[in-house]
């Protein structure tokens, strides 16, 4: 087995969608209320609607753009402010999405204070208002931080109810199969993230998990297995670029070199890497 550092890629928060959250009158700096008339509002909801179909989709970009549209109309819009908030979270821009909370207690307001580190102790936190509001981003929230305290059982046990309060396919089984990762068990990991990417081929993060397991499995050959040489290529030098920040140099020199086999045009940034591992003190 080639030596892998157990990471979690991406902590899937912000996966299903739910409701608004604290000041009405905040607009962002860039959106500003134009005037609207009748004629207007039929486009306003289009594309309001076309931005919740790509956030449902977790096509973030167009998400975030369509709902901006839709609050130059109206600022106030609560489908949209809630829209845009919770594209801002998925994205990662956890400040931002603050400045559209519409109530003071949400799921999304605590959600949005944990993340910033605003919660004493998130865990009381969460399980207090689970009590209330069993909701399946809170659930995986949890099991999130459970994880990171290293207490997997009781993270695998949060993530499950997430599935049962609504959780999206193959979201579970995702962060059950990160939950193995960071425990060691890559057995496990890859069984879970086979289970996702079968729930929902399409969703990239779960293949590209599978993928990342295999490789830390010994198996290259798997983990490229399906992809044209390009794509692949392109794989391998990534998941050396995360070989390199856990600090396993071996593997990231594999990687790069096994992409610059695969890869059907010359990558230099990529012989550059391969280069400077052969340097010493890396």
């Amino acid at each position: 087995m080639i030596g892998f550092r157990k990471t979690i890629f991406t902590i899937a928060v912000a996966a299903s969608l739910s409701s608004p959250s604290f000041a009405k009158s905040v607009v962002t700096q860039n959106i500003r209320a134009i005037e609207t008339d009748s004629t207007d509002v039929f486009a306003v909801l289009e594309k309001l609607k076309i931005a919740e179909t790509a956030l449902a989709r977790r096509e973030y970009t167009v998400a975030k753009k369509g709902f901006e549209d839709a609050l130059m109309h109206d600022p106030n819009l609560r489908p949209a402010r809630r829209g845009l908030r919770r594209t801002l979270i998925a994205m990662g821009d956890i400040e931002t999405a603050a400045q559209w909370l519409d109530e003071e207690v949400s799921a999304d307001a605590i959600i949005i204070d944990i993340l910033l580190g605003k919660v004493d102790n998130p865990k009381t936190r969460l399980k207090a208002e689970l009590q209330i509001n069993s909701e399946p981003r809170l659930w995986t929230l949890l099991g999130t931080l459970y994880d990171q305290t290293k207490d997997y059982s009781n993270a695998r046990q949060a993530y499950a109810m997430a599935d049962l309060t609504g959780a999206r396919p193959g979201l579970t089984q995702n962060n059950i199969g990160q939950s193995h990762w960071l425990e060691g068990d890559l057995d496990l990991a890859l069984r879970s993230f086979e289970a996702a990417v079968e729930a929902d081929p399409d969703d990239t993060l779960f293949d590209n998990n599978r993928r990342r397991v295999l490789i830390g499995l010994g198996n290259t050959h798997d983990a490229v297995q399906g992809l044209n040489a390009e794509r692949a290529g392109l794989f391998l030098a990534k998941a050396g670029d995360q070989a390199i920040i856990d600090g396993e140099v071996r593997l990231a020199e594999f990687l790069y070199r096994k992409s610059l086999d695969l890869s059907p045009r010359h990558r230099p940034e990529v012989a550059e890497k391969l280069a400077r591992l052969s340097q010493p003190n890396l």
